[in-house]
């Protein structure tokens, strides 16, 4: 996932604009847009466990093992 933070003009006000790929979330000043930023890059980055198991709704599933 890219993400970039620059200052743009919105509505014709300047805005800080964070965005994930293509889509842009605009923040009023630039810590905040960094701060943004940088907390979903760690949350991204982080190591992600699959479940062992889960619910579908109608069965439970087992996922198979790894080595």
């Amino acid at each position: 996932m890219n993400i970039d933070v620059k200052e743009v003009v919105k509505n014709n006000e300047t805005v800080w604009q964070v965005k994930l790929n293509d889509r842009p979330l605009h923040f009023r000043c630039q810590a905040e847009a960094e701060a943004f930023a940088e907390r979903l890059a760690t949350r991204i980055e982080a190591p992600h466990a699959l479940p062992e198991t889960f619910f579908d709704g109608d069965s439970e599933f087992v996922a198979p093992e790894t080595d």
